[in-house]
């Protein structure tokens, strides 16, 4: 059978554009067959280079040395033999088939192929050609394989990556000198004239600090001049009996003229070195000083309301900071002198901190940060002289001096600031003994008057017991410390100790702004207070979610107005008055702050009207199903998205539609008459904003397939039946059956990717849920339990009336005019309409709102 030359014409068409590809594959393939073969060669070199780096090749004997050094070589070379037998280059083919495995279907090799069977049919022939068409496309879509570097199989125990991490390390910490510094014989090992019969040896030893390597002098013969840093160690040895051999040097205070013994001295100063014998040498050495260590602080220290300290250093060295310290001392001349500072103080010393040093070698130019709490300290408060140091290996100080009030913590309960000062006298002076246990007995004689922590009172009263003791038998530097490190608890437990509670933290964290607005604090101060008020305020709310029974409290809560107190009004608020803060508009950020309060108090009111909710099986009853309701809408939402998103995948205002579709807004036929079904309740809009409460969350709130969570809520909803929800009620019964029946219908739908037929079941679960939610709260009407649980009965009304809008309107009736409730019988509802229009236009004007909150408010001027 003839065959054709087509195959080939199209395979080398498609490997003359795949040139360069071809190409990077073979060398990739190349580096990966380096690797494989050369690895344990590349990792002996590491790992010796690392260790000589390191220096330890320097702190081996002579003896031990030559003989690792052997073995090394011979290891070495072992490894490369086995590493030049074990490499293989790839071939051109296989570099082909390793570019052509990266593609579908073999494209390249299908080029080769040939027509096996129909070659005479012109239809079959047609086929063919262009099945090697499509190959071709394909295979010019080739990208080049990365190379396969991975050796685990190969080195099990990693072996390599120790040396690696050593290696690593040595850069880091190591040195490049050290790899010249090695043990020689005198001997055999020396070079040069030393070996026909030396008669002397010196050596040059810079200063370890330095990093500089060692030098050989006898190497060195011939240079006229040479450069040693300041105190490095020059050791000569004559080895000449006969005192043929002389030295003289003038590179330190005493200098040496003609010595004949050895000599070792340290360069303090350039001079001359001169040795005379059988091999004289002369060398003009310049000492090259060691500058001393420069210390900046580019900026003022950093202090806190809470008595810490941070200040930016900035070290400078021509060889490294090897360490460096903050000494902190009394001004005594610039102390206020009053009060229990009128004595004279007890004899004190200069406390030294630690200044934090660079984790690698290399100190000579670097900048940290030293941060430090002083709010426990003695001098806390007072003025005192920091000096911050930086030295060198050669003992050279670099210093700066710095001038401030030791930071303090800022106490606001006056009964602990009391106690912190009176500590702080006892600390001056044990004299102060006395005076101290007479003022801490009069400040704490009225506690009733005073609003302090119960248990911080009895420890005042305790310290106070230990410190009249000690007073009566002499006060001493133990009994000093003690008492004024239980003082210090007492003032910490007094400011904070009653604040376990969030609502006392919040009305804390305001009167420590109030007190600041009023005496003028600074910048830095009112941004402290206001993120403790943050914090605070974020703690209240996330304990009232905590606690509240109902969802909805957990988010929003009702003032006497009626208005909702959202997360958004509230951080608007607190950015509000620090604007007004920074403006110098005290008295309006006061207000405003006052105002915030209320509101957080009127959440805690709101939340305690529904305290009674869930206490009785027929409101955890009705909580329960309200729950499977919200998330079976919420399921059905996402399923309406799924399908909307199959049909039309490049949408790009999908999440947008999605939303308009959760407010009630059905977009089409079909799916979109279940999805307005499941989106009319107001619960479920608001189950999705709040996260809902109970078992039914955690599901929702869960990944997974829409399958699976289908699942998982029919089951919950056979798990309420089981636990005796709507028991004796036979409407209700039915209910929960026909949305039990429903939602696994529903399951078994979205199982077969059947989401239109999914999306009805789900309405009709929706539908029986309502129902049931409707019959339960008639039940609890006629029962008499709506007026003690009034939010649940609004609740299950609002689902039998399908949760209409402001207006009265039933959701998804958009463009419709009129209404068909109560409120289209008011006599005063166009009044009450124009009212609450009114206030969302006021509301939408609002500039200072969140933009979230504002494109909402412009719905529903949309839908006025």
């Amino acid at each position: 059978m003839k065959q054709s030359h087509a195959p080939k014409r199209a395979q080398h068409s498609v490997l003359k554009a795949l040139r360069w590809r071809l190409r990077w594959t073979w060398v990739g393939m190349c580096a990966d067959a380096l690797l494989q073969a050369f690895w344990p060669l590349v990792s002996l070199v590491l790992l010796v280079t690392g260790l000589g780096l390191l220096g330890v090749s320097a702190m081996l004997p002579e003896t031990v040395f030559l003989i690792g050094a052997g073995i090394v070589a011979l290891l070495g070379l072992i490894l490369l033999v086995v590493g030049v037998r074990a490499f293989k280059p790839p071939s051109r083919r296989a570099a082909l088939d390793r570019l052509d495995e990266t593609l579908q279907g073999r494209p390249l090799a299908a080029l080769t192929d040939s027509q096996t069977i129909g070659a005479d049919d012109p239809a079959s022939k047609a086929v063919w050609q262009t099945h090697l068409a499509r190959m071709s496309i394909v295979a010019r879509q080739a990208r080049v394989p990365l190379p396969d570097l991975r050796l685990a199989d190969k080195d099990p125990y990693a072996l390599r990556l120790i040396a690696v991490l050593v290696f690593a390390v040595a850069v880091f910490f190591g040195s490049f000198g050290n790899l010249t510094t090695v043990p020689v014989t005198r001997g055999a090992m020396v070079s040069g004239p030393i070996a026909s019969g030396a008669k002397w040896e010196g050596w040059i030893q810079p200063p370890r600090y330095t990093g500089l390597p060692n030098l050989y002098l006898n190497d060195l013969i011939g240079e006229e001049a040479l450069e040693v840093a300041q105190g490095s160690l020059i050791q000569l040895r004559l080895y000449d009996q006969d005192g043929g051999v002389r030295i003289t040097h003038s590179l330190d205070e005493t200098g040496q003229d003609g010595a004949t013994e050895n000599s070792d001295f340290v360069v303090s100063r350039s001079g001359l070195l001169e040795v005379y014998g059988d091999f004289p040498a002369r060398w003009d050495i310049t000492m090259l000083p060691d500058q001393t260590p420069i210390i900046i602080l580019p900026e003022t220290a950093e202090t806190t309301l809470d008595g810490e300290l941070a200040q930016t250093f900035h070290g400078i060295d021509d060889f490294g900071v090897l360490r460096g310290s903050v000494d902190v001392e009394l001004d005594l001349a610039a102390v206020d002198r009053r009060y229990g500072r009128m004595v004279e103080p007890d004899p004190f010393e200069i406390e030294t901190y630690d200044l934090p040093m660079p984790l690698t070698r290399w100190r000579d130019d670097f900048e940290d940060v030293f941060a430090e709490d002083f709010a426990a300290h003695p001098w806390a408060g007072l003025p005192v002289r920091l000096a911050y140091s930086v030295e060198d290996g050669l003992g050279q100080l670099g210093q700066e001096f710095v001038a401030m009030s030791l930071p303090k913590r800022t106490f606001f309960n006056p009964l602990a600031s009391a106690v912190a000062e009176l500590r702080r006298d006892l600390l001056w002076a044990r004299v102060n003994g006395p005076m101290v246990a007479q003022v801490l007995r009069a400040v704490s004689n009225l506690p009733e008057e005073m609003d302090v922590d119960s248990s911080g009172f009895l420890m005042l009263k305790a310290a106070l017991a230990e410190l009249e003791t000690a007073n009566a038998d002499g006060l001493d530097e133990a009994e000093q410390e003690s008492i004024a490190s239980a003082l210090w608890d007492v003032a910490l437990r007094l400011e904070e100790g009653g604040l376990d509670d969030a609502k006392a933290r919040l009305e804390r964290a305001r009167q420590r702004l109030s007190e600041a607005m009023e005496r003028g604090a600074g910048e830095e101060e009112i941004a402290e207070l206001m993120e403790e008020l943050r914090d605070a305020m974020d703690d209240y709310m996330r304990q009232l979610a905590e606690n509240a029974p109902n969802a909805e409290d957990q988010q929003t809560a009702q003032n006497d107005q009626g208005q909702e107190v959202t997360q958004d009004e509230i951080d608007a608020l607190l950015e509000q008055i620090e604007a007004l803060m920074e403006e110098g508009r005290m008295a309006e950020a006061q207000q405003l702050l006052d105002m915030l309060l209320e509101m957080m108090e009127n959440m805690q009111i709101a939340q305690g009207q529904g305290e009674g909710r869930g206490q009785t099986p027929s409101d955890r009853a009705m909580d329960a199903l309200e729950d499977t309701l919200r998330e079976q809408q919420e399921l059905s939402d996402e399923a309406f998205r799924e399908l909307q998103e199959s049909y039309n995948p490049s949408n790009p205002n999908g999440q947008q539609q999605g939303q308009s579709e959760q407010q009630g807004q059905a977009p089409g036929d079909g799916g979109g008459e279940s999805r307005s079904e499941g989106g009319d309740s107001d619960d479920g809009e608001a189950g999705s904003r709040d996260g809902g409460g109970g078992e039914g969350d955690d599901r929702g709130q869960g990944g997974g397939s829409l399958e699976d969570r289908q699942r998982a809520l029919t089951d919950a909803l056979r798990d309420q039946q089981s636990g005796g929800a709507g028991s004796g009620n036979d409407t209700v019964e039915d209910a929960m059956r026909r949305a039990e029946r429903a939602m696994d219908e529903a399951g078994d739908a979205l199982g077969e990717s059947n989401i239109p037929g999914a999306l009805n079941r789900q309405a009709e679960a929706i539908d029986a849920l309502r129902d049931g939610l409707r019959e339960l709260g008639e039940a609890r009407a006629e029962n008499g339990q709506g007026s003690q649980n009034g939010q649940a009965g609004r609740s299950a009304q609002n689902e039998g009336n399908n949760s209409g809008d402001p207006l009265g309107r039933t959701p998804g009736t958009r463009g419709g005019v009129g209404s068909d409730g109560e409120f289209a019988n008011d006599p005063d509802a166009y009044e009450r309409a124009r009212d609450l229009m009114d206030e969302i236009q006021r509301r939408y004007q609002d500039q200072s709102r969140p933009q979230i909150e504002r494109d909402y408010l412009e719905r529903l001027l949309d839908d006025f």
